[in-house]
């Protein structure tokens, strides 16, 4: 279905079980060329629209410091540099790298520091000025990470927020 300049395809998988596994997307970002990472139920794909390609990242419990974190993948996020982010319902970031040509996505280095502050999934992302991002989520608020600082500040009620729900981060 094409519809000025949108085009819908239905993306064929190799099998019924990911199919089932990956039925419901919930975010897509564009990564290069012809290729579109797609947030999932059952983690993130990397679609290439040209090849019909699929590459699958899962959770894998054998090697949870090199695979995506457990849960569904609400967030896909592409800053301004370039850098591609996603967040599972486990809570915590993930980010997609590219070593020799091959694409991993794994776990922040920092979630150390921000998964304490960050209760749940994020939903938002926002990098503005310099190196600091924004985000939120359904249970902690609106928060503030300082990468070059490796502080974040967590923004609530007390700050003249109406609740604990963020859904959006404007730019």
């Amino acid at each position: 279905i094409t519809d000025g300049g949108h085009e819908f395809i239905n993306v064929v998988f190799p099998s019924e079980s990911k199919e089932r596994k990956h039925d419901r997307a919930y975010a897509i970002e564009h990564w290069k060329d012809n290729a579109y990472f797609i947030a999932t139920k059952g983690g993130v794909l990397l679609y290439d629209v040209k090849t019909k390609k699929i590459d699958f990242f899962e959770h894998n419990a054998n090697n949870p410091k090199k695979t995506i974190t457990k849960g569904i993948c609400r967030l896909v996020y592409k800053d301004k540099n370039g850098k591609v982010w996603f967040s599972t319902s486990m809570g915590g970031l993930n980010v997609a790298l590219e070593r020799n040509e091959e694409e991993t996505i794994q776990p922040y280095k920092h979630n150390g520091i921000n998964k304490p502050v960050c209760k749940g999934d994020i939903n938002p992302m926002y990098r503005s000025g310099g190196v600091v991002y924004w985000y939120g989520s359904l249970k902690s608020l609106l928060i503030k990470w300082s990468v070059r600082r490796k502080k974040t500040q967590v923004y609530n009620r007390s700050n003249g927020l109406p609740n604990d729900v963020i859904y959006g981060v404007l730019r």
